[in-house]
Formats: C-alpha cells, structure tokens, sequence
C-alpha cells in the first residue's frame, strides 16, 4: 500500500541536514578518505549562496507494511531563507516571517522564524544534525559515486547507522537513508540540483489566499 503523506518542514529540513557532514572519518575509500569527502562537500556549501532541488521523502513502515511518499522543490538562499513546496504543503520563510500553508484545509500559520520549533529550520539541521554523527567508513561505489556510513555519537538516538551518497561530481549529498528501532525505513533523496542559481526574493514571500483562514501568531 502506497500512501502519500506530508512531512514538512521537518522532511525538507532533514534534507537539507544531510548535506553538511561536520564529522571525522577514518576508513578510506578506493580514491578519498572518509575526512577527504567531507572536506570536499563543506566546501561546496561553505561557498554556497542558493540551492534550488526536487526532493523525495520515503517512509516505510514496517509494521502496516506501507510507504509514505512525500515529493516537493526545495530552495535555499543563505542561512535563513527558505521555500519548500509539495502539492499538499507550502513552508515559507524570508529570514524573518515563516508561513506555513496547508492546501487541503485552506490553513495558514504565521509565526517569526526566530520563535519557530528548534530543529525545524534549515540553518539549525545545517549545524546540529550532523554533529550527532561520526563517520564510520567511506567506499566508492563507482561512476564517481561515495557511500559514507556515519553513526551516532551517543547511544539513544533511535537508529544504527545512516547511510549517505555523495556525487563526486557536484560534491553534493544526494541520498540518505537509515532504519530505526522499530524497522522503519527512511529515505531522502535528491534530484535536479541546482547550485547558486539565479532565485527571485518573491519566492520567499507567501499571499495568502482569499479562501485561506490565517492565525497570525507573531
């Protein structure tokens, strides 16, 4: 059974989570070590300005035996500005005002992204996700593709491992997966990537609908 379910911002966020891998490796793949990787994908979002991507979200849940399949576009244009986008959900922020649109319900809430949940916002999943992690081996898979296995610095994190590819190419993170206690599967993808792309400041604004019911918690 395929199900398609809405995870935002959190799913987007995690996304954005797996590109900044601040953590030491030791193991050494056929052509880069585990420290050589993440070297080459720092630096790649430490010049970064904009991102633009299309993103996929897989949950498998073991114990229903089902998917949940969330799609969207992600964009990103410095630390704090950010636009995520799927046919259910629109999650906005320009830095300083955060929207989120739920299309189904004709709903939108309006908060200060400096008071939003910890943990929901691209430039907090930038610097604290990764840091949870080690990186327990690196192996090149071939075609220019990298497989770091990272895992958890400390113990109750609710997985073993998390798996991530690296593009030898554009040095950009593009897949992420891991299972948690309970044999859950989650996956995150990449595609369609786009670096310091050309993003008019519009996409990071949000008008409400005329149909739309605001509660504005600013």
């Amino acid at each position: 059974m395929i199900v398609n379910h809405l995870r935002l911002p959190r799913t987007a966020s995690l996304l954005v989570g797996i590109f900044l891998l601040m953590a030491a490796g030791s193991a050494l793949a056929k052509e880069y070590s585990g420290e050589q990787l993440i070297e080459k994908v720092q630096k790649t979002y430490d010049k970064l300005e904009t991102l633009s991507a299309h993103f996929r979200h897989e949950f498998h849940w073991a114990m229903a035996d089902e998917i949940e399949i969330t799609e969207g576009i992600m964009l990103l244009s410095g630390d704090d500005r950010f636009r995520y986008e799927t046919s259910n959900q629109i999650t906005v922020s320009d830095g300083t005002t955060l929207w989120r649109f739920n299309v189904g319900s004709q709903q939108v809430i309006v908060e200060n992204t400096s008071s939003a949940d910890p943990g929901s916002l691209p430039r907090d999943i930038l610097f604290e996700f990764p840091k949870q992690f080690n990186v327990s081996s690196a192996q090149d898979l071939g075609n220019k593709l990298y497989e770091l296995v990272l895992i958890p610095k400390e113990a109750g994190m609710g997985v073993e491992d998390v798996r991530v590819i690296v593009d030898g190419d554009s040095w950009i993170t593009t897949r992420l997966s891991f299972k948690d206690e309970s044999g859950n599967i989650t996956v995150y993808e990449l595609t369609d990537v786009e670096i310091d792309v050309e993003i008019d400041d519009s996409r990071y604004q949000f008008i409400p609908p005329e149909t739309a019911t605001v509660f504005d918690l600013r």
